[in-house]
């Protein structure tokens, strides 16, 4: 799938969890998911790039990539 056909969907958080995520990581997360970019390392995120739909679900939760996702989570 081409990047421009993939509209990636943030999950809805209450507006202070948005605020503290900002605040902590310097980063609007809904942008950085809505612009596929992680917000953690700032890579380009491309949907083949997930290893499952887990990993492509937790892209919608907090943005990040497979990469930053395996570090995390290892």
């Amino acid at each position: 799938m081409m990047k421009n056909e993939w509209k990636p969907q943030p999950t809805e958080k209450a507006p202070e969890l948005e605020e503290a995520i900002t605040a902590m990581f310097g980063i609007n997360r809904k942008e950085a998911i809505v612009n596929q970019v992680c917000p953690l390392c700032g890579s380009s995120v491309e949907l083949d790039s997930f290893k499952n739909e887990l990993s492509l679900k937790e892209f919608h939760i907090s943005g990040m990539c497979q990469d930053c996702q395996d570090r995390m989570f290892a």
